[in-house]
């Protein structure tokens, strides 16, 4: 791969990792700050009914994935006409799935919400409101997603991390709105907040990409061929959508169904961690994703394997640093961070941190998978593992007296299938790539590096008391562990002479320097 195009990754790369880190000490403090004043059960009924609207859109999921490929794709075909074309197919696409998913939520999720949902009787009023702004709130994102696909695809990331201060600013000012002036219902209100702060970060976005990418501009397209090839690819992408969407709201729902809104409250937490975790190597994947896209358009697949095994590898260890402290002292980070930590909540956010993990190494085969268009067989056995194995073994289990954490249990060990076995597959199947140099290059390396990186902080875990000074020496040992443990594990002496060169001349022009 060229030069620019490592330099425009780690320039991207760079830019989400500011956003990021600013959104998730401001997302860190706001969700203490909300938890505390809304208290465990509001929480816990605020994102459980959030949850039964986020379940119809899956349209939209699979027809987001459709849009961001096909404009990227365009774009490394430099075909201008193709991409104005594709950009106003899927706005109208989008508004037609806004109406649809608004009709559904409005009909089946408000008798779901009505006579389903573990709601305390007290709480039903406030529940509606909450619901309704929850189903604006998912209405107005939607018809966004164009506009931030074209951002994607343009590869400026840049303008993610400027609107995000904006929207983690505007997030910050509803905390404090909460704190100190809430003219009616808590829950109500934080609802109707949040919805005013999405509405103009959208306003945002729109008007940048109509005033920076001429196709943004929408115009009526009646294009046929290219409804038919978005709708196509979009398709099976549709299933998989539909049976990701079930994993991570329809499992909220059934814990809220078998445990009531308290341990909704606890998923919320545990998800809030998970995400910002690893919001570190999503970063990294969406500055990746449209490089790999490139390379497939541009019929260079050697280049676009090489740097799939590699950011699939690196992609691990980023995670894998900041997960590993995170491991072994979860108890004492969810104590220091929130005021009040709901049942469950160490053991779940234990669990979901080691998932992430193992279903971090997936995440470049889907991209491939989306690059080459051969989404059916991937979408038919995910779906199939989520719809027909983990969700029904959960509800068993949960009906046989099983605790909450037994769902990530099954979800572990289905990301194990996946990461390991069944899309390694696929991709030499369908892309033709060489199973053995993905175990190579990405499996081996990564199980070298857990294995020999978790010794030490194991080990000052076992023998030293629980205190801030232990948590500290923990991350310091951890990130030096993990740090050996890739150079000499999981780095291939390529990438090790290209460190050598880099950091000599790092220091080569501080020595230059007067």
């Amino acid at each position: 791969m060229s030069t620019a195009s490592n330099t425009r990754i780690a320039k991207n790369t760079a830019m989400l990792y500011f956003r990021m880190l600013f959104t998730m000490g401001v997302t860190l403090y706001t969700s203490r700050i909300v938890l505390y004043v809304l208290g465990v059960e509001n929480y816990g009924i605020y994102n459980v009914v959030g949850g039964v609207v986020i379940l119809f859109t899956f349209l939209n999921g699979a027809m987001s994935a459709s849009t961001s490929r096909f404009l990227t794709f365009a774009l490394g075909r430099h075909d201008s006409e193709e991409l104005k074309k594709t950009f106003s197919a899927a706005l109208t696409l989008h508004i037609i799935i806004a109406f649809i998913i608004l009709l559904l939520a409005e009909t089946v999720g408000l008798w779901f919400v009505l006579n389903k949902l573990v709601v305390p009787a007290a709480r039903m009023n406030a529940t509606i409101w909450v619901y309704q702004l929850s189903i604006l709130t998912c209405v107005v994102s939607l018809i966004q997603v164009p506009y931030n696909a074209a951002i994607i695809a343009h590869e400026r990331m840049s303008v993610y991390a400027y609107v995000s201060i904006i929207d983690v600013s505007l997030k910050l000012a509803v905390v404090f709105l909460l704190k100190w002036f809430v003219p009616f219902d808590k829950l109500v209100f934080y609802s109707f907040l949040i919805f005013c702060s999405t509405l103009i970060v959208v306003s945002i976005y729109r008007i940048y990409c109509k005033r920076q990418y001429e196709e943004c501009v929408y115009h009526i397209c009646w294009d046929k061929p290219t409804y038919q090839k978005m709708i196509n690819f979009s398709g099976w992408s549709l299933l998989g959508n539909f049976a990701w969407i079930m994993l991570t709201e329809g499992s909220n729902i059934l814990m809220n169904l078998f445990f009531g809104p308290v341990v909704n409250a606890a998923q919320a937490v545990t998800m809030q961690v998970n995400s910002a975790v690893t919001s570190f190597v999503n970063n990294f994947r969406t500055a990746v994703n449209p490089q790999i896209i490139k390379l497939y358009a541009s019929d260079r697949k050697s280049e676009m394997f090489n740097l799939v095994f590699q950011s699939g590898k690196y992609s691990y260890f980023i995670l894998f640093v900041l997960v590993l402290p995170i491991l072994l002292e979860t108890e004492f980070i969810l104590n220091l961070w929130l005021k009040v930590v709901p049942q469950y909540t160490v053991l779940l956010v234990k669990l979901a941190l080691i998932n992430s993990l193992v279903s971090t190494l997936d995440m470049s085969a889907f991209i491939v998978l989306q690059a080459v268009g051969r989404l059916k067989e991937s979408a038919l056995i995910g779906s199939s593992s989520i719809l027909l194995f983990v969700l029904p073994l959960s509800f068993i289990l949960f009906h046989f007296g099983f605790a909450p954490s037994i769902f990530y249990y099954v979800m572990i060990i289905n990301s194990f299938l996946f990461s390991f076995g069944i899309r390694p597959y696929l991709l030499h199947k369908i892309a033709e790539m060489n199973i053995k140099e993905y175990f190579a290059h990405v499996v081996f390396p990564v199980v070298k590096v857990t294995v020999a990186a978790a010794i030490v902080p194991i080990g000052v875990t076992l023998y030293m008391p629980d205190s801030i000074f232990r948590f500290f020496l923990i991350c310091l040992v951890s990130a030096i562990s993990v740090g050996i443990g890739v150079y000499y594990l999981g780095m291939d002496s390529i990438t090790k002479k290209m460190l050598a060169l880099w950091v000599k001349a790092k220091f080569s022009k501080l020595a230059t320097k007067p």
